[in-house]
């Protein structure tokens, strides 16, 4: 899936990790990581208040590592993943046309499956790790049901 509609890579290049058979990596090209992070720290982190925004930044905006995680640790892509993805849900159509050229509904869903695949990667069903668990928080709130028909 190369040239792919949200700016997540393909294939298996340097840092960033393609998952199971798939060719969908886990995280966004360094310059629409740091959009996205912006955006998220704007858009959501005011509302959902789960991830410590300094470190958040140091670590996505700066490039430092995320609270003593080695580079590439899953926990950390699972994170980075549910950070983009909580984003593009926050964001307007008009936001997504002017950031990816792309409707709002086509990125949406390229990134929830990102999320979703590093998610499942970081272990999230027998982990302990705080970090993973936060990343699936983010999922959960992020998530917009797929059938808004449904009644109670």
């Amino acid at each position: 899936m190369t040239g792919s509609v949200g700016g997540i890579n393909s294939g298996h290049t340097g840092d960033i990790r393609s998952v199971g058979t798939g060719s969908l990596a886990l995280r966004p090209e360094p310059a629409v990581c740091n959009r996205l992070c912006q955006v998220y720290l704007r858009q959501v982190d005011p509302i959902i208040k789960i991830l410590h925004r300094p470190s958040l930044g140091r670590f996505l905006l700066d490039g430092n590592s995320y609270l003593g995680y080695e580079e590439g640790h899953f926990s950390v892509e699972a994170l980075v993943s549910a950070v983009c993805y909580s984003a593009i849900g926050s964001m307007t159509e008009e936001q997504c046309q002017s950031m990816f050229h792309a409707s709002k509904s086509n990125v949406g869903a390229e990134y929830r499956v990102a999320c979703e695949r590093a998610v499942e990667r970081a272990g999230l069903i027998t982990t302990n790790d705080i970090t993973v668990l936060q990343a699936f928080v983010l999922y959960l709130v992020s998530d917009e049901p797929s059938d808004t028909n449904v009644t109670c």
